[in-house]
């Protein structure tokens, strides 16, 4: 597209400013007229007054930006411009004088979009107007924004809205300040304003704290009415923790009888599943049996959940196998489930720690069938840990039975390499001998698994650990066939600063070492 509107289409118009202006000969085409005047293009049907009307004012499209306004004199018939586009050589703005005119320059063109285009932005483009022909079809809207944005209002944006003034609350923070311990008379009948502020509710839970029976009925028998409230506040929640920790036992019973009562509502909450673990701890065992079994029929949805979980979790720190039966079961249909997902794995790992339930041993059974494929897992290897650090020894056997065969493969993964360090660090030393065997390969073989595992990102770490915890009888034969690696690299050298570390003599850089080597 040219510059200028082509020759055949007339010769450009021009309408005279409203006050004297000289701009540069150099700035205007030596075939236009030098002198004070701005060429307007013809062809637009958006300008289409005649030359002797004055113009009215001129408002382009609103695409979120104000745009510079074209001059509001003279008119402009413009009828052999390009079909659908702007052409204007001159940046107009407004000062305390009024429009002040730039000096001409090339014309900038805007093609209005299509319906339902888009673009994507540029490092070349400033403005909504773009220069040169070339990148009309590439940038014909707005960035970032639909067509259908220039008919909404250009200060529609959500803002946040700022709490309001509250003069109590002020005194009361610039006496902390200059730490000036307030009478707990002088906070009655503000004690709901400070519990919800972030300096009020740390104030009321040292108060609660210091065990003075007088100053806790106060407290609460003003936030008694807003429990509920207060349970789900970002600052309250805390507060409610103290009284249920340090309140009076009336005090703690009448508001763990309100985390009964509302014990679903309370458990996916953020702020809410903080006062029932709490109450789950400090509660007596018969408060806490009716604590899970308001949870018993939203046992799937507790298990999913980023904040239920951890309910369910202190549930099996603080209960036997017996007051919490539907949650074994559930977790000995749904193993696999369970320990793949982001939360589920959370409670698995509890349910391997609780050793002395019977449902235990059934759902760690099922865990070590798919123990290959759990290593692999993102959260499942977390459960295999588990059962490797808190398991019974012939739990530990079974898994080395099942993976022993994989050493190679599994240590080379990501998340079961995890796995294989864990089988070196927590199992008896018979067992450790019979993975440090595979490790080693068959005697005379020049490339064995330990080579392929030392130059290898993930696996290096278990070599690593198999050096660190390795005993006497194996230790030498291990060391002597790691400094003999034919090529090293980046990840054999981690392995030999772990030498270095078990070792007076540092292990030098690039030198081919041997069991015989002296």
């Amino acid at each position: 597209m040219p510059l200028y509107p082509p020759a055949s289409a007339g010769r450009p118009q021009y309408a005279p400013l409203r006050r004297p202006f000289a701009p540069p000969a150099s700035s205007i085409p030596s075939y236009l007229p030098q002198g004070n005047y701005q060429p307007v293009y013809p062809g637009s049907e958006y300008l289409s007054q005649t030359a002797e009307q004055p113009r009215a004012e001129f408002s382009y499209p609103n695409y979120g930006r104000e745009f510079a306004k074209p001059p509001g004199i003279g008119t402009y018939p413009m009828s052999a411009a390009p079909a659908n586009t702007y052409a204007y050589p001159y940046a107009q703005a407004d000062s305390m004088y009024g429009y002040v005119p730039r000096a001409p320059r090339a014309p900038k063109y805007y093609m209005p979009p299509r319906p339902g285009d888009w673009s994507l932005p540029s490092y070349k483009q400033s403005d909504q107007y773009y220069s040169g022909p070339s990148s009309l079809r590439a940038m014909n809207a707005p960035r970032y924004q639909p067509v259908d944005y220039r008919n909404q209002a250009a200060e529609y944006r959500p803002r946040a809205v700022s709490a309001p003034y509250n003069a109590f609350l002020e005194n009361f923070k610039q006496k902390l300040t200059y730490a000036k311990k307030m009478d707990i008379e002088e906070l009655r009948g503000h004690m709901l304003e400070l519990a919800k502020d972030q300096f009020g509710s740390r104030h009321l839970q040292q108060r609660i704290q210091e065990n003075v029976p007088e100053e806790k009925e106060i407290i609460y028998k003003e936030l008694k009415p807003y429990v509920s409230e207060l349970m789900i506040d970002a600052f309250g929640n805390y507060v409610i923790q103290m009284l249920i920790q340090y309140g009076l036992p009336k005090q703690r019973d009448e508001l763990i009888a309100a985390i009964i009562k509302n014990a679903k509502h309370l458990a996916f909450d953020m702020c809410g599943c903080r006062c029932m673990q709490k109450a789950l701890s400090v509660g007596n065992r018969e408060q806490s049996v009716v604590i899970v079994k308001e949870l018993k029929d939203n046992v799937a949805e507790c298990v999913e959940n980023q904040h239920a979980n951890h309910v369910l979790q202190k549930c099996i720190e603080c209960l036997n196998g017996e007051e919490i039966g539907f949650l074994l079961e559930y977790a000995r249909e749904n193993v696999m489930k369970m320990s793949c997902h982001i939360y589920g794995c959370r409670i698995m790992q509890k349910v391997v720690e609780k050793l002395e339930v019977p449902e235990t041993e059934v759902i760690i059974g099922e865990i070590i069938k798919q123990v290959a494929e759990l290593s692999q897992n993102q959260y499942g290897n977390y459960v295999v840990q588990h059962v490797l650090q808190y398991g019974k020894p012939q739990h530990k056997e079974k898994v080395i039975l099942h993976l022993k065969d994989q050493l190679l493969y599994l240590s080379r993964q990501k998340f079961s390499s995890n796995v294989i360090e864990k089988c070196f660090q927590f199992v008896d030393e018979k067992l450790r001998d019979q993975l440090l065997l595979v490790m080693l390969g068959r005697e005379g073989d020049p490339n064995p698994p330990l080579y392929d595992m030392m130059r290898d990102k993930f696996a290096n770490y278990v070599v690593q650990k198999a050096v660190e915890v390795t005993g006497p009888p194996l230790k030498e034969t291990l060391i002597g066939r790691v400094l003999a690696i034919p090529d090293r690299n980046n990840y054999t050298q981690h392995v030999f600063n772990a030498v270095t570390k078990l070792s007076s003599s540092p292990v030098p850089r690039g030198r081919v070492y041997t069991p015989y080597t002296k």
